[in-house]
């Protein structure tokens, strides 16, 4: 953990500054722990990680996943810049808008956008509940503007308004409470007109009217139909079954347009064509406990009860997507931080 981080984390119970005891230091601290004097609770920093919660709850499948295809979505492991293009647009900012902004990654994953932040130059704070933050760390945590943390993104351990621009992109969705997590991520944001939440949720809508709502719809059904079986058996022995059977699927969707939308609104699964993403992608639809579909109504919903005003909602290919900022006609006085390690 680099010790410019301290200026922004809080203890998630009150909202006190963490104080650190150092066990093991190099260029960052190793092993120790932050205190929080005023409630008297301690959390451990490992690995490099300040960890605020003390397993990965309900995301043990996000663990897996990402631990085991730790490389799998990186633009920099495939040599494409899907990401890149993908945060960009949801976010509307250019590359050169990044730098000496502050970023939070909200469920980073192995950091595949977090990278993207890092590479244009931005500073990213990169959350996540699983065990996923391994990955992320060895990934990109030991570059400079990159900080990694494990913690509940409903009870986030960080100052509020800390943060010049908030994303959380294919998370929410697999919340137990997605609201009071949209609620706490918007509290991190910094008030200005500037600032930016975005989001990007599975969708219960289709991009293009009525016929593609029916087909988003169909699949989503029968995805929680399989999901009854698919979520009760082991991690493992889920991406096993998967592996086996999506080569023969993938095949027989490829046919023709007629025989793969039957398919796929009775066997759904990604058709993205390199084999190792389509597993991954696929495996990300069956294995979370918890999978909510949105309507733009509901993301709606989300932003005003959080006290956000929405600049940009659209059902795409991709999902919900939707931005948003705080802004209500005045600056606040929180210019946001800088985290660089000098």
């Amino acid at each position: 953990m680099k010790r410019s981080l301290l200026r922004i984390l809080r203890c998630p119970r009150c909202q006190s500054k963490l104080e650190p005891s150092i066990l093991e230091e190099d260029a960052e601290i190793r092993e120790g722990e932050l205190k929080c004097y005023a409630c008297q609770t301690s959390y451990p920093i490992t690995r490099y990680i300040p960890r605020f919660v003390s397993t990965n709850l309900y995301a043990s499948n996000f663990s897996f996943e990402w631990n085991t295809h730790r490389q799998t979505w990186l633009d920099s492991y495939n040599g494409f810049d899907y990401n890149k293009k993908s945060l960009l647009s949801l976010l509307q900012l250019r590359p050169q808008d990044f730098k000496g902004k502050t970023f939070l990654d909200a469920g980073c994953g192995s950091g595949r956008f977090s990278e993207v932040v890092k590479d244009l130059g931005g500073e990213v704070v990169s959350i996540d509940i699983s065990f996923a933050v391994e990955a992320c760390h060895i990934n990109i945590g030991r570059s400079s503007n990159v900080h990694v943390v494990q913690g509940d993104l409903k009870s986030l351990p960080f100052e509020e308004g800390a943060f010049d621009y908030v994303f959380s992109i294919g998370v929410l969705q697999h919340l137990p409470d997605p609201q009071v997590a949209f609620d706490s991520i918007a509290k991190s944001l910094r008030t200005s007109r500037d600032s930016v939440l975005a989001v990007a949720l599975y969708s219960n809508e289709g991009p293009t009217g009525l016929l593609s709502d029916v087909y988003t719809k169909g699949r989503n059904i029968t995805t929680t139909i399989y999901r009854v079986f698919t979520t009760r058996i082991s991690n493992e022995s889920l991406y096993s079954i998967l592996r086996g059977v999506l080569p023969a699927v993938y095949a027989a969707k490829s046919l023709d347009s007629g025989v793969h939308n039957l398919l796929d609104l009775a066997i759904p699964t990604s058709v993205i064509a390199n084999p190792e993403l389509r597993l991954l992608d696929t495996f990300d639809w069956y294995s979370p406990r918890y999978q909510f579909y949105f309507s733009r109504h509901d993301v709606q919903k989300l932003y005003k009860h959080a006290g956000l005003t929405l600049s940009y909602l659209a059902a795409t290919n991709n999902g919900v997507w939707a931005r948003g900022h705080g802004y209500h006609g005045r600056e606040s006085n929180h210019r946001g931080i800088t985290l660089y390690s000098q």
